[in-house]
């Protein structure tokens, strides 16, 4: 897949996922990993901002199908890409529930 960050995270075949099982009552949290999207991600994966990688993180199909990936991109520090800063210990919390109950 053609996208930001390199490859698909499984070049050795033994990836382990970046995703997690859904935690139950983590509505406060899906919420604000929602709001990392939002406030982070889209201001490169949107419309407005060009859609790097191809990618529309405005669309939730979108969002949903990628969240392996976008996980395995933050985890390995890729995503954000430089010149901005890396997202903070919580921030990635919130975004690992999120796309994990999608």
């Amino acid at each position: 897949m053609v996208g930001c960050g390199g490859g698909d995270g499984d070049e050795d075949g033994d990836s382990q996922s970046s995703l997690i099982e859904c935690p139950a009552d983590s509505a406060d949290q899906q919420a604000r990993g929602a709001q990392v999207i939002e406030t982070r991600c889209n201001s490169c994966h949107a419309p407005n901002t060009g859609m790097q990688g191809g990618y529309d993180f405005t669309d939730a199909a979108v969002v949903r199908e990628n969240a392996e990936k976008m996980m395995s991109e933050v985890d390995a520090g890729e995503m954000p890409a430089p010149p901005s800063p890396a997202l903070e210990k919580s921030a990635v919390d919130d975004l690992r529930v999120y796309l994990s109950c999608l």
